[in-house]
């Protein structure tokens, strides 16, 4: 990509270092009741009306989960009788835990690669819920740098775990309150790549993960998630220019750049300090002046 392509992208967009704190990062509880999967940093996500047990419950908070770990949860309740349940993606309820203190333990030797919900129950409603995607399939998005201005272009990697197929990969950004999903394309066996039309995402901060579609039926795949930060509105090609001007730009393309497997650009590589040449000549000239001054005379 050359040098005014990636300050470009720049200018839009900025890969943070991690999870960032408040959404679309979060998870869904009615105060004072809440939980947490140690080990994952769950993602807010739009609401979804799911039947669990009999019961429709809003779901707005996912978390991936290895298949090869067990799943530990710590909980938050006000008394000692909230207990934690497992249900699966039919809404039909698979274990009971038992709390030992503020946290319980689920064993994943009989859960296949999936999506589960786990709740939190208490003088019989649930007080909060949260999805868990556990895989056995081994699942990471990373920033593609090469992009364009208007697009998110990213790369999924995909391990297979073995127990149950996937038959597509997508990738989701989300603010927690909105969604652009994205089919990702095949570049040969494990690894897809996928763009997301920036332009469909008001400014803000966005979660973005890549999950497997099964077959058939819910997702048995989930990456941890990036973030990423639209700036403002589709610029024009002169307001493009100004912003990629502007201080801070070379330390974000930077950071892009080194997010997913790229291959160097010739473009970029042969244009940077054009005046180096004119410099090693000057730099000679005055040498052998000097030379020419300090010999001895005879």
């Amino acid at each position: 990509m050359s040098a005014h392509a990636t300050a470009v992208l720049a200018a839009l967009l900025v890969v943070l270092a991690g999870p960032a704190g408040g959404p679309p990062f979060d998870s869904h509880a009615a105060e004072p009741y809440g939980l947490t999967v140690d080990g994952t940093v769950s993602v807010h996500t739009p609401a979804e009306a799911v039947t669990l047990g009999g019961t429709t419950v809003d779901v707005d908070s996912t978390s991936p989960h290895s298949g090869y770990e067990p799943i530990t949860v710590t909980v938050t309740a006000p008394t000692g009788d909230a207990r934690l349940e497992l249900f699966d993606a039919n809404g039909d309820r698979r274990t009971v835990v038992d709390r030992t203190g503020d946290t319980a333990t689920i064993p994943t030797e009989a859960l296949s690669s999936g999506t589960y919900y786990l709740v939190v129950r208490d003088a019989g409603e649930l007080r909060a819920v949260e999805r868990l995607v556990v895989s056995r399939h081994d699942v990471d998005v990373a920033v593609d740098e090469a992009g364009g201005p208007d697009e998110f272009a990213f790369y999924v990697t995909v391990i297979p775990g073995g127990d149950i197929p996937y038959h597509g990969v997508e990738v989701v950004a989300t603010d927690g309150t909105r969604e652009v999903t994205t089919d990702g394309t095949e570049l040969r066996q494990g690894l897809y790549a996928a763009t997301v039309d920036r332009t469909a995402l008001p400014a803000g901060e966005y979660a973005v993960y890549a999950r497997l579609v099964g077959r058939p039926g819910p997702y048995v795949g989930m990456s941890e998630a990036l973030t990423v930060r639209v700036d403002g509105d589709t610029a024009a090609e002169g307001d493009r220019n100004e912003q990629a001007g502007q201080a801070g730009t070379t330390d974000v393309a930077s950071d892009v750049a080194t997010e997913g497997p790229t291959s160097p650009s010739p473009e970029t590589t042969s244009t940077q300090f054009p005046e180096t040449g004119v410099v090693l000549l000057l730099l000679t000239l005055v040498v052998g002046g000097l030379v020419v001054r300090l010999r001895p005379r005879r």
